[in-house]
């Protein structure tokens, strides 16, 4: 799948400032593994959807999805 995929404004309004912070401080040069951005959906305890969109957000480029998720 490439670019990026289209999430639902529901998803957004539900990024918290420490979910920002969290994918901000854990993508490398743009972008963030799709393990670790679904481990932060996990710790927030938040939709996969919601840490696709702060990472759309930011302009981080999620890698090593195989399934589309982000």
């Amino acid at each position: 799948m490439s670019g990026q995929v289209t999430i639902d404004q529901k998803f957004y309004d539900q990024i918290r400032p420490e979910i920002e912070a969290a994918v901000a401080s854990q993508a490398r040069e743009g972008k963030i593994s799709c393990e670790t951005a679904r481990k932060i959906a996990e710790e927030f305890d938040v939709p996969k959807l919601v840490v696709g969109a702060a990472c759309n957000k930011a302009n981080f480029k999620v890698f090593g999805c195989g399934l589309g998720c982000f």
